[in-house]
């Protein structure tokens, strides 16, 4: 089989509430991709769910899909750099097991990278919702179309994009080798603007879940990331 350019890099963890919809939000993209669903060691029944779950939908051939678990927690950025070692897609796009992608994210998201040969990593706003579905706020968007490091001076800190809205070409991995400490979104984005420049879509490609419990709070999150880890919410 053709190999497809982007590799989606889903990661769960006590996802089992919402991981079925993290799943049909990738399966519903409108262009072919390798797909790697992954659990890093729930204690709860996220890869029984998940398994299931697609085992009840009949596969359209569209998609290269994997579902995988870690045998022990490996944490946010052990869990990636697992995942990106084994993705082939020349664009990495990442999701979480309990955020939805819309079905044209995908697609958006490589016509930006097509249009923009120097965009490296590419972001989006998001749609927030609570953890019935129920929408919260609106195309929330915390960074310029188009940033560099002359924006992180500007600034005086590294504000970066959004981890759960991040597509990035796989040479941020390739080139400054695997991720290290706890945050994958401020080290991609920083790649991103070491190499090219960086981009924030304005279109919200991601209904991003807002609970206590979740990933949107606690793994991807930029603020209250230190008061996190140390409750023990993700080792």
């Amino acid at each position: 089989m053709t190999t497809p350019r982007v590799t989606i890099a889903m990661i769960a963890y006590k996802a089992t509430a919402t991981i079925a919809a993290a799943i049909d939000g990738a399966l519903a993209q409108t262009v072919p991709c390798e797909i790697l669903i992954s659990d890093d060691a729930s204690p709860d029944e996220t890869f029984a769910v998940a398994q299931a779950h697609l085992a009840s939908r009949p596969s359209d051939g569209m998609h290269q899909v994997i579902l995988r678990r870690n045998e022990a927690n490996q944490g946010v950025t052990g869990h990636l750099n697992t995942l990106l070692a084994m993705a082939h897609g020349e664009i990495v796009v990442l999701m979480a097991g309990d955020d939805i992608s819309r079905p044209e994210r995908i697609a958006t998201l490589l016509q930006a990278f097509d249009a923009d040969p120097d965009a490296q990593v590419i972001g989006s706003a998001v749609d927030e919702i609570d953890p019935q579905d129920q929408p919260l706020r609106q195309g929330v968007r915390g960074m310029p179309d188009r940033f560099g490091l002359d924006h992180f001076i500007r600034a005086g800190r590294l504000v970066t994009l959004l981890g759960a809205t991040l597509a990035f070409r796989k040479t941020l991995f390739d080139r400054f080798g695997p991720l290290r400490g706890h945050a994958e979104d401020n080290l991609l984005t920083l790649r991103g603007a070491l190499l090219g420049h960086g981009r924030c879509l304005p279109q919200a490609l991601v209904m991003y879940r807002q609970s206590p419990g979740s990933l949107g709070q606690w793994l991807f999150a930029r603020s209250d990331r230190r008061r996190c880890l140390q409750k023990g919410l993700y080792q």
